[in-house]
């Protein structure tokens, strides 16, 4: 079958302007070491005194610890969505790869939180959750409350979060990749998987079932390393339940 002329939109230019988050790769990495450095400061600060603290200066270590994640929060956004919009750029999976591990270090420094809260006496637990200076991370605090028996020891997270960089999300950044690069013909067209399946809202009830078809036969061509991926995430996933002490896969939602 012949290729059909591309239809034009208009928007084949268009790309996210994320400068507004960041200007460049140097504002970047000072909002990361900031992060870093914060985290460093608020863990050397409260690190074994949670369960003596008093509710006011618990609410100003939970604002210390809410501008850390947000921080690295946004600049993790930040390299997400870079890479998202070119999976096949290695300068943009160089940089998510550094956000990454950064990110983890962050976190790594701030798991005495959930680990030091789970600790703590229950009941004294529900009557800080209670106290009005508390009331802006009470559900964050509610959640934490609920999953304190799967916590394990901060050694224990600490290799968990530190393993996860080349364990779970690394197998999911190459389950993106592999999709960002793959080709999948309609009508003679090599289009990209969300550029196809877009078509599938045609009116063309002709075009939907070719859509159908070429969608089908790329996704078989990857069948193999595409489900050897999604197998790998499921034992990860089990073997980190199976530690924490889930009874089920669906019981840490």
């Amino acid at each position: 079958m012949s290729a059909e002329p591309a239809v034009l939109t208009g928007a084949e230019e268009v790309r996210w302007d994320l400068s507004d988050l960041y200007p460049s790769d140097d504002a970047l990495a000072a909002d990361l070491d900031l992060a870093e450095a914060d985290a460093l400061a608020l863990a050397g600060r409260y690190r074994g005194t949670l369960a003596t603290l008093d509710a006011a200066t618990l609410a100003e270590a939970f604002a210390a610890l809410a501008e850390v994640h947000d921080r690295a929060g946004r600049a993790y956004t930040y390299a997400y969505l870079a890479w998202s919009t070119d999976t096949e750029s290695a300068e943009a999976g160089a940089r998510l790869q550094r956000v990454r591990e950064a990110y983890s270090r962050i976190g790594q420094e701030l798991l005495f939180v959930d680990v030091e809260w789970a600790r703590m006496d229950p009941e004294h637990t529900r009557a800080l959750i209670e106290e009005d200076v508390l009331a802006p991370y009470r559900h964050y605090l509610e959640l934490k409350t609920e999953a304190r028996d799967h916590v394990l020891s901060e050694p224990e997270e600490r290799i968990l979060s530190e393993k996860s960089v080349t364990g779970w999300s690394a197998w999911n950044r190459f389950f993106d990749e592999t999709l960002g690069a793959a080709r999948f013909t309609v009508r003679g067209e090599a289009l990209p998987l969300q550029q196809a399946t877009s078509k599938l809202h045609d009116a063309d009830r002709g075009l939907r079932r070719d859509v159908h078809a070429g969608v089908t036969e790329g996704l078989a061509d990857l069948q193999r390393p595409l489900a050897y991926v999604f197998n790998t995430i499921l034992a990860d996933k089990a073997s980190s339940d199976k530690l924490r002490g889930y009874d089920s896969w669906i019981a840490s939602r």
